[in-house]
């Protein structure tokens, strides 16, 4: 009987400590939740600044200009325009967007169109653009010493900087 007992006091024991673990947690969190609803409250009353909406995403100043690409061939060893993949490219990079066409010999498929990619975000320092890019609709720039990189999946185009 006493070890049945014992056995009883020890589980009693360790359920107290448990409620008083969980209803110190539990009072803990509501105290945060209270002072995060009070700060907020309080400052917004006391904010007497004007706030500027102003975004803060712009693609680097190194990255912007003028840029043109060089046309990209198939694997045929003749750089004539019945080989060619992909032609010529002239891009203007501006702190928002990049406004893109193909230039010079446009087979077929292609168009001398021009095009806009809109600044949505950046990812790891690169910014991510979003609209009519010449493959996919998400586009990334990247620099690459003097080059400038616009990758999408499955590929990239390497642009040079126009002289002005």
């Amino acid at each position: 009987m006493k070890i049945e007992g014992s056995k009883i006091e020890m589980n009693q024991m360790s359920n107290n400590r448990i409620k008083k673990v969980v209803i110190s947690t539990i009072s803990i969190a509501f105290t945060i939740l209270l002072f995060g609803l009070f700060a907020t409250h309080t400052n917004s009353k006391n904010n007497i600044t004007n706030q500027v909406q102003a975004s803060s995403l712009t693609i680097p100043k190194k990255m912007r200009g003028t840029w043109k690409s060089k046309p990209i061939y198939s694997s045929d060893a003749k750089h004539i325009k019945k080989n060619m993949a992909v032609p010529a490219m002239k891009m203007k990079v501006t702190a928002k967007k990049v406004r893109w066409h193909f230039i010079g010999y446009v087979p077929a498929p292609y168009n001398r169109k021009k095009h806009t990619i809109k600044l949505v975000s950046k990812q790891n320092g690169q910014p991510v653009l979003k609209g009519h890019g010449p493959f996919r609709d998400d586009n990334y720039l990247q620099m690459s010493g003097k080059k400038l990189i616009l990758a999408y999946h499955g590929g990239f185009n390497q642009f040079t900087k126009v002289a002005k």
